[in-house]
């Protein structure tokens, strides 16, 4: 797994794309829309490529709802932690803010402004990311990454970093939500 040290923090350079838990059970592959709206109103795990292309795999990783990152069987490969929304807090303050954080998190080329340093050789590229009823956002402006912290009985934290600008930001969105996933490694 190639990795990146921030500050004190040592991070995934890549999103994650695993499709079977740590335990070696299946993480369920969704293909369509109507089953990942499926899955999230039952709270169960899901996974799927961008747009359910498989294609999409290599670039962009997998999108993953919350309860799969927060399965007791755990999706974080051994010796690594899905990160708290903390976790991100010291990521983005070692980058400078918010306001300027994700300049130095985007990888260069791969977005559509210039203001790109990808100086924490994080290497984010825009991935977007599934709403709660399985509809892709495929603008490709954005990328999303899910933190383990929760928010009240069905929200949760995750951090967006979007185009035209040097913001990362930690919002909240329903748990049923696809996003990508970066790990933290335990130190």
């Amino acid at each position: 797994m190639k990795e990146t040290k921030v500050g004190t923090q040592i991070w995934t350079k890549e999103n994650l794309s695993l499709t079977k838990f740590l335990n070696g059970d299946d993480i369920p592959l969704v293909t369509n829309s109507d089953e990942w709206s499926a899955l999230g109103k039952s709270k169960k795990p899901a996974c799927a490529y961008l747009s359910y292309d498989e294609k999409n795999g290599k670039k962009y990783g997998l999108l993953y709802n919350y309860y799969a990152i927060t399965d007791k069987r755990g999706l974080a490969p051994e010796g690594w932690s899905i990160p708290t929304c903390e976790d991100w807090e010291q990521l983005i303050k070692e980058l400078g803010g918010e306001n300027k954080a994700g300049i130095a998190l985007k990888k260069k080329k791969a977005w559509e402004e210039d203001e790109c340093s990808d100086s924490s050789g994080f290497s984010v590229i825009p991935s977007c990311h599934h709403d709660e009823y399985g509809n892709d956002n495929t603008i490709m402006m954005t990328a999303c990454f899910w933190t383990s912290s929760k928010e009240g009985k069905n929200d949760a934290d995750y951090v967006m970093i979007g185009s035209y600008s040097g913001e990362a930001t930690i919002r909240v969105r329903g748990r049923a939500a696809g996003f990508s996933v970066r790990c933290v490694k335990n130190i």
